[in-house]
C-alpha cells in the first residue's frame, strides 16, 4: 500500500488478476449501479458511506443495492477462489479426462449448474449457444471439441490469474525461433514472410471473394486519390521482390470455403 492508503502497483495487480471470468459472467446478471456498488464493497472493501459518496447515491440506497447484487451473484464468500495448488491439481485432472476420453472422471470434475461458453471472436469455430447441465458439457469435451481443437499444443497456464488451459496451433518453438530472428536481426526493410506471390487490387480480391462464397454483388470500383493510394495500387506494401510468397489470395479462399474457390472467373 503506498502512504496515502491507496494500492500500489504490486497490490493493483494482485486485484486485477483476482477478477475471473467467471466473476465477469455472473456480474451480467447486475444493473450497472448493482455492479458498481458489488465491485466497490467486495473488490475494494469500501464501506456503506465510501460506496455512496462514490456514486453519488445515499447510504441506505447503497445497502439495498449491495443486498440486491449479492443476492443475484451469490453469498460474498463464494467469490474467493481456491488454492492456486488445487485450481492446477483440478485444470490437470480436466485435461487428463478429457485426453483419455474419461466420462465419468469428467463430469465428477464439473458442478452439476455448469455452463460451456465459447467465443470464437469471428475467426474461429465456436458453439453458437452455451451448453448447460454437467453431462452434456462432458460430452461436447468428449465428442464435439476435437474437431475444433485438431492439432492444437494444449497446455496448463495462468488465465485471468487462475489455471486454466492455453491452446496453440502450430509448433510453438517453431514461431518462437521466427519472431527471435526477425525482433533481434538487423532492419531489412519490409518483412519479406509478409509479401504476397502477386499484386492484386481490391477490387480483384472482392471479386475473388464473392465467387469463393457463391454471392452475388456488384463489385463498385472507387479511385482513391493520394500518394499512399497510388503506393498500395503499384504494390509498394508488399516486399520488395514481392514474388516472395507462396501461398494466394485464392489458396487462401479454397482452405476456407472450398476447393472452387477462383477468383478470376
Amino acid at each position: 500500500m503506498t502512504s496515502d492508503g491507496t494500492p500500489g502497483p504490486l497490490e493493483s495487480a494482485e486485484r486485477r488478476d483476482a477478477v475471473s471470468t467467471a466473476m465477469l459472467f455472473l456480474l451480467e446478471r447486475l444493473t450497472p449501479t448493482e455492479r458498481a456498488v458489488y465491485v466497490l464493497r467486495e473488490a475494494f472493501a469500501y464501506g456503506h458511506r465510501e460506496t455512496a459518496e462514490a456514486l453519488d447515491l445515499t447510504e441506505a440506497n447503497c445497502r439495498q443495492l449491495h443486498r440486491r447484487a449479492v443476492a443475484r451473484v451469490g453469498e460474498p464468500g463464494t467469490r474467493f477462489p481456491p488454492a492456486p495448488e488445487r485450481q492446477e491439481q483440478l485444470v490437470r485432472s480436466f485435461l487428463a479426462a478429457a485426453r483419455d476420453g474419461d466420462l465419468a472422471g469428467l463430469e465428477k470434475l464439473l458442478a452439476e449448474d455448469v455452463v460451456w461458453w465459447s467465443d470464437g471472436g469471428g475467426k474461429a469455430g465456436a458453439v453458437r449457444r452455451p451448453i448447460e447441465d454437467r453431462a452434456k458439457v462432458a460430452r461436447f469435451v468428449l465428442g464435439g471439441l476435437p474437431k475444433f481443437a485438431s492439432g492444437w499444443d494444449v497446455a496448463v497456464a495462468e488465465v485471468n490469474g487462475a489455471s486454466g488451459l492455453v491452446a496453440r496451433v502450430g509448433e510453438v518453438a517453431e514461431v518462437a525461433d521466427r519472431l527471435a530472428g526477425l525482433a533481434g536481426g538487423a532492419p531489412a526493410g519490409r518483412v519479406a514472410d509478409l509479401g504476397g506471390p502477386e499484386v492484386r487490387t481490391v477490387e480483384s480480391l472482392a471479386r475473388a471473394f464473392l465467387s469463393a462464397t457463391g454471392r452475388r454483388r456488384a463489385v463498385v470500383k472507387v479511385p482513391l486519390a493520394g500518394k499512399v493510394y497510388r503506393g498500395f495500387r503499384s504494390g509498394g506494401h508488399l516486399a520488395p521482390e514481392r514474388a516472395v510468397g507462396k501461398g494466394t489470395f485464392e489458396d487462401h479462399l479454397a482452405v476456407r470455403y472450398g476447393d472452387g474457390a477462383d477468383g478470376r472467373r
